[in-house]
């Protein structure tokens, strides 16, 4: 939300902000998680990969998750073991090292990070990313 020459303007989505904070020339000292590159969450199973994200809000989208891509997510059910298979990695807002997410990539083998709070929010679809699951740490290498 902003507040500018006493009008209320409320802007949604990374891509909107940066609009508006270039249009209104605002320019903070930090803009906060906007700009941010790097993720942190909890180690699920450990692991390094560079990889390109694929955002998937639920697993009736899982088609679009292609094999290789780093599945992002909320949180993932049984639903999702099938296109779980297909990912290079797991990363998710929510969870802990008991969570779903974490139990499944330990059996698949696969670097994941849970906990994130706001890999959904911060990451966009074919983002370029390194996972370092050995510490929990995600950094956005190349922006979609």
């Amino acid at each position: 939300m902003l507040l500018f020459k006493g009008k209320l303007n409320i802007f949604s989505g990374y891509d909107e902000v940066i609009k508006a904070i270039e249009y209104y020339n605002i320019k903070p000292a930090r803009l906060n998680s906007l700009n941010k590159t790097v993720i942190e969450g909890k180690v699920a199973s450990q692991g390094q990969i560079t990889g390109r994200v694929k955002i998937i809000k639920s697993a009736s989208h899982l088609d679009k998750l292609e094999k290789g891509d780093v599945l992002v997510t909320t949180m993932t059910t049984p639903d999702f073991v099938v296109g779980m298979s297909r990912a290079s990695a797991i990363i998710t807002d929510e969870g802990g090292i008991t969570c779903h997410a974490a139990i499944v990539s330990r059996e698949f083998n696969l670097p994941c990070v849970v906990g994130t709070s706001t890999a959904t929010q911060l990451l966009k679809n074919g983002d370029e990313i390194e996972l370092d699951a050995d510490n929990g740490i995600v950094k956005i290498l190349k922006r979609a």
